[in-house]
């Protein structure tokens, strides 16, 4: 079997398994996750947790609705989460990819069992169904409406009645092709390539302008899924469908380096990127090669917070300004942008490129996971007194649950490269390359980041003249040093770079690399009192109390070590001298699984703080004791927002106002969505308006159908937004957990805008 890696497929050397060859240079080949074994640390410790979890997961749960759909009788009930809604089968899709890769990371024959079943019983619905397959409810007449010209799109969540049925079998074809490279399981690259067959000839008869109304609609990454299958097959036809995945509303801007990403759901665009990055490779044509670089430019510096993630509410928001909530950094979005720089960097090892994934690597994706029981989040929200979520074991299955499975077997992935006669050493996890195209084989023993120093120890039967590559860490300001079979070598690189090693090497040889954390802060981007403290690459967690106040930091010196001081030997752990009203110990923030903490800190001079200390603790008394009282909340023509609280409503418009605020309203008809509510208390319910609306806006606003109030809005508070509170009944919340909020038009007139939904104790 090939060690072909894929998921997203990035070229590997000497390839000789996929029909279609880089049309371009690739100048750093990843080596393939076959090669690689984990040694004792944190990350080998998440891939156990991961793995303990998937291998307790029964396919056949998995595989209700594909066989339901194919006309078999289930064998086991459904899960629960996504995969019990029109999403049925895109889990399992992400469940086929982690399964190859946990193959593929360890060799072990009972993961391989699973993947063997699961793809009999795919083939089985496949043959049954005439060539296509899949668990989507009702999916063949979703595309038969299609194909009749029935294409209607609601915000990019829903294709008719469906939601997001591309993205769905976006995970499918993935999980195909994944097993197909990782395993050579022939019988799973016939079904991805018979499932494309059907696509290109089921699809054939829709206009250029219907594919593109068809696209609004999220489609994950079916353009990357196509262009691999392309890949392996060399079929025009294939290459013709993963073309028409082209998303010209979104994709042109970029291809002309303008920035219209506000307002945008993040990850419905992410994934688009990386597929426009492997038709470069597959075809060599620079639009494609300009709006991969100039997306990763953009969002990486104008779009991150400082764990390597991006997003609030899972939108992008305006370049260079970024907001703090319980919904900050969905962890979809940076397991896709890790699959992004892994392409960028095979075509150009800018040292750039592998700085930003080892902070993405270990301060999202790492503390992502629970590493005690192996769940993770959704969310990883970097604001004061935040907590993590983490998924449970069987009825969860969101989407960052699918890509979890994923992130957390594959670690060994990217921490070498390679070319003919030269091995970059882009990480620094504890780890063994077998390098079978060299005989040679490579232990790199560290443990960094607890240390400052990795050793990298050569083995081979004869001596080779090679040129190894060594990070140089934008972080290690403070030093770094390399070191060949003890003596010290002469750097003519800056941080930011590689070191670049030629010489024959022995049996033995070692190179020792020696780089200095020290201390520093990154402020979020627009605001110049918010900042976040690191520790080298790694994010430091403050551990705070559910119910302290705000802490601030007064910095009395520039120099953040004169008041944030070690508590430990190992330099890791901090404790802050500063605070106000009390300090904080400061941990890694991929070691912080329980209790709260706070990642952005207000910072101010003291001469700064005595200016606004009064006003600033008023401002946190209010929304902390607004917050202490919310009892849910709603974001309307937000995806996931919409999903979660039922909405539903006839007539309905929606757009993106003022400061980038999304609403919705609806003409002469209603809109409506379920709020959680507490059963023992009762409940007011808070509408935030826009305050130069109005002519025509009367509405009644119902709660469970019984009519609580009369709105109309009149303008009267011209380029503000406003809140309204309105009092609920507790006889409409008595013995409930969720209530249906309804704004409904009077005869003529438009219900809302809204641009925000709370509900409280009262």
């Amino acid at each position: 079997m090939s060690g072909i890696k894929a998921q997203s497929y990035v070229p590997l050397i000497n390839e000789t398994r996929l029909s279609v060859t880089p049309r371009i240079e690739i100048k750093a080949y990843p080596v393939s996750l076959k090669q690689i074994r984990l040694l004792e640390s944190p990350f080998k410790m998440a891939m156990e947790a991961d793995k303990n979890w998937l291998m307790s997961l029964e396919p056949d749960r998995f595989l209700h609705r594909f066989h339901e759909n194919a006309g078999f009788e289930p064998k086991a009930p459904i899960y629960g989460g996504w995969e019990n809604t029109s999403q049925s089968g895109f889990c399992f899709g992400h469940y086929l990819s982690a399964m190859s890769m946990l193959y593929g990371a360890t060799g072990d024959t009972k993961v391989l069992e699973k993947i063997e079943y699961c793809i009999a019983e795919l083939k089985k619905c496949q043959d049954a169904r005439g060539g296509y397959v899949d668990a989507i409810p009702g999916s063949d007449q979703l595309w038969d409406d299609v194909l009749a010209g029935k294409i209607h799109i609601d915000g990019t969540g829903w294709l008719n009645t469906i939601w997001v049925p591309w993205y769905n079998l976006h995970k499918l074809w993935a999980g195909l092709t994944d097993i197909y490279l990782y395993t050579g399981n022939e019988t799973a690259k016939d079904i991805v390539i018979n499932q494309t067959n059907w696509a290109c000839k089921k699809f054939e008869p829709l206009t250029d302008e219907q594919w593109q109304q068809m696209l609004h609609c999220e489609t994950g990454g079916m353009n990357d899924a196509l262009y691999n299958v392309y890949a392996i097959t060399g079929d025009p036809k294939h290459l013709e469908l993963a073309r028409k995945f082209y998303h010209k509303a979104v994709l042109d801007p970029l291809s002309q380096q303008k920035d219209q990403l506000a307002g945008l759901h993040a990850n419905t665009q992410i994934p688009k990127i990386t597929g426009e990055a492997r038709a470069y490779e597959l075809l060599g044509e620079e639009k494609n090669r300009n709006i991969a670089t100039y997306f990763w430019e953009i969002i990486t510096k104008n779009r991150s917070y400082c764990i390597g993630g991006n997003s609030d509410h899972e939108h992008f928001g305006e370049s260079g300004k970024l907001t703090l909530s319980n919904t900050s950094t969905e962890t979809c979005n940076t397991y896709n942008m890790l699959k992004l720089t892994r392409h960028l960097f095979a075509w150009q090892p800018d040292a750039k490129y592998m700085d930003y994934y080892e902070r993405a690597l270990y301060n999202h994706i790492l503390a992502s996971q629970n590493p005690k029981t192996g769940m993770v989040v959704y969310y990883l929200p970097l604001a004061y007194n935040s907590t993590k979520r983490y998924s449970n074991k069987d009825n969860s299955f969101w989407c960052c649950v699918g890509t979890g499975f994923e992130n957390h077997v594959k670690y060994a992935e990217s921490i070498y490269s390679e070319n003919e006669n030269e091995l970059w050493v882009n990480l620094f996890i504890p780890s063994v390359l077998n390098w079978d195209r060299k005989g040679m084989t490579i232990t790199q023993q560290t443990s960094f980041p607890d240390t400052d120093k990795s050793e990298i120890i050569i083995n081979t039967d004869t001596k080779k003249e090679l040129t190894f590559h060594v990070r140089y860490p934008e972080w290690s300001t403070a030093g770094f040093k390399v070191k060949v079979n003890g003596k010290v070598q002469t750097l003519k690189t800056t941080p930011g770079s590689y070191v670049s090693i030629k010489r024959t090497w022995k049996n033995g040889d070692r190179i020792e690399v020696e780089m200095i954390k020290t201390l520093r802060k990154e402020m979020l981007l627009g605001d110049d009192h918010k900042a976040a403290y690191m520790n080298g690459p790694i994010v430091l967690a403050g551990e705070t109390q559910p119910d302290a106040r705000t802490v601030v930091f007064l910095e009395k010196d520039k120099n953040i070590s004169t008041w944030i001081k070690p508590t430990n030997s190992s330099r890791t752990a901090f404790r802050s001298e500063t605070g106000f009203p009390i300090n904080l110990n400061m941990i890694p923030f991929y070691k912080k699984h329980d209790g709260n903490y706070a990642i952005y800190f207000d910072t101010f001079s003291p001469k700064e703080w005595d200016a606004v200390k009064e006003e600033f603790e008023k401002e946190e008394e209010r929304l902390k004791e607004l917050e202490r009282l919310t009892l849910d909340y709603f974001r309307p023509n937000e995806q996931q927002q919409e999903v979660d609280h039922n909405f539903q409503g006839i007539n309905v418009s929606k757009g993106e106002g003022a400061l980038g605020r999304k609403w919705c309203d609806s003409n002469d008809g209603y809109f409506s969505f379920e709020m959680t509510v507490d059963p023992k208390v009762p409940a007011g319910l808070i509408l935030t308006y826009w305050g130069s609306d109005g002519g025509g806006r009367k509405f009644d606003i119902l709660v469970d159908d019984e009519v609580i109030a009369s709105e109309e809005l009149t303008a009267h508070i011209p380029n503000e937004f406003f809140d309204r509170e309105y009092a609920v009944p507790h006889h409409l919340t008595k013995d409930k957990t969720k209530i249906t909020v309804k704004l409904k038009a009077n005869s003529g007139n438009k219900a809302g805008g809204i641009f925000f939904a709370r509900m409280i104790k009262k």
